[in-house]
């Protein structure tokens, strides 16, 4: 950008940098609040200063409105329900984090968009720190070995390696981006990482095999035309059932290993089976037990942080489904309890109500409005941005709600407000 000198732009990659960098060292304000938010906060009056915000204002003020109505439904349900105000603030945090993540955004793309490549290059340093030095979180699960270390310390560096490689190679070739996540997702599935994040990684390779594939001729864009959108769903659908029996056919044979066949013969110990579904409610029935505690009660939820207490749903749900057997007695034997939730829009809504829940869909309908408008220009960044839509995707369903999360609403808000995708188009230097 024209109008930045070299000090600062400087500057600014440094700072973009220590705040991917500082996103797994963490420190408890009520919550769990990374230092790398805490730096990321403390800098929006310095990046904002002298802004160009007259272009904005008007897509500024629907976002704030839509983050307004999340955060009352939050006071509602508190208040209709047992309000306890340390759950009030750590569920307040959640609309009021995603926003100043949107202005740190809006912040350093206002001043120079290239800097956001920044941002994954930290989290290698981020989730290497995590990994030989875990920090509260993600401490206990590291420490415990097993399939939990390899969640939650190995595979967060592993993907972090390939997502820098693949930002650092896009220039010179989109295909050096699905080289790096279908690395990824072989590596991952090697070290018997969680299914989701392989299964997510080959998704990723195929959604920037179409970027090059509708570029191949040359073209500096392409226009997402209804038949192509069309096309782009078919190839998902196509994608994700051949991704599944692929998982069924090597889990069920052993060749992932004795962990990946125990878990495939649970999960499919359920009503429905060995299908799709029968998958997703045996590996997901937290986020069954939601929706039936959503069906009783849709309109004010039960109160914020009221879904890790909710086991009699949860028991209702193995019940129905006819899952997790040994995990329900196991469960009954130590007295403890399942919950509800384990998904960003499930858990929001029987948590904080129907206003919480429309509030998240509207969010979601940008990030992937924005996304789709992003993967018809495509710039430097695109392979970060495509790793955050699909996690987000994934987490809107079937994870909870965290740090990550509001990181990745914050970018996509900045997005859709600064109409990111009118002011980059790059093009690689050469094709592979």
């Amino acid at each position: 950008m024209g109008f930045l000198d070299k000090k600062f732009s400087f500057g600014l990659c440094l700072l973009v940098f220590c705040v991917g960098a500082l996103s797994k060292f963490d420190v408890t304000l009520i919550a769990r609040v990374p230092l790398g938010e805490v730096l990321a906060f403390g800098a929006i009056p310095m990046l904002l200063n002298k802004g160009r915000f007259g272009k904005i204002s008007n897509r500024l003020a629907p976002v704030f409105w839509v983050l307004l109505i999340w955060t009352v439904g939050i006071i509602l349900s508190d208040v209709f329900n047992e309000f306890y105000f340390l759950r009030f603030i750590r569920a307040f945090m959640k609309p009021l984090f995603c926003a100043f993540w949107m202005l740190f955004f809006i912040g350093v793309i206002l001043r120079d968009f290239r800097a956001l490549i920044f941002y994954p290059l930290g989290l290698v340093l981020a989730n290497v720190q995590n990994y030989l030095a875990p920090r509260a979180f993600s401490a206990e699960y590291i420490q415990a070995g097993g399939y939990e270390a390899v969640a939650y310390g190995v595979t967060p560096v592993v993907t972090s390696l390939c997502l820098a490689f693949a930002v650092l190679m896009y220039r010179k070739g989109r295909l050096w981006g699905v080289v790096a996540f279908l690395a990824n997702a072989t590596v991952l599935l090697a070290i018997g990482a969680p299914r989701s994040a392989a299964a997510l990684m080959i998704l990723n390779a195929g959604i920037i095999f179409y970027i090059w594939w509708t570029r191949s001729t040359g073209r500096r864009s392409f226009h997402l035309t209804k038949g192509r959108l069309f096309t782009l769903g078919a190839l998902g659908v196509i994608g994700g059932l051949s991704i599944y029996y692929a998982y069924i056919y090597a889990a069920g044979a052993g060749l992932l290993g004795e962990a990946q066949y125990a878990k495939l013969v649970v999960q499919q110990n359920t009503i429905f089976g060995s299908s799709p579904l029968g998958l997703v409610l045996g590996g997901r029935t937290y986020v069954f037990a939601a929706i039936l505690a959503i069906i009783d009660q849709p309109l004010l939820g039960y109160g914020s942080w009221t879904g890790w207490t909710m086991s009699d749903y949860y028991f209702e749900a193995v019940s129905m489904v006819g899952t997790n057997a040994a995990d329900l007695q196991r469960l009954a034997d130590s007295g403890g309890g399942g919950m509800a939730g384990h998904s960003v829009l499930f858990q929001g809504w029987l948590e904080n109500g129907i206003l919480c829940a429309i509030a998240i869909c509207v969010i979601a309908y940008w990030i992937v409005r924005e996304f789709l408008l992003m993967i018809q220009r495509d710039n430097r960044i695109t392979p970060w941005v495509v790793v955050l839509t699909t996690s987000f995707a994934w987490s809107f369903l079937f994870s909870p709600f965290g740090v990550g999360t509001r990181m990745a609403i914050g970018l996509f808000l900045a997005f859709h407000v600064i109409r990111f995708h009118e002011q980059t188009t790059e093009e690689p230097r050469r094709r592979v």
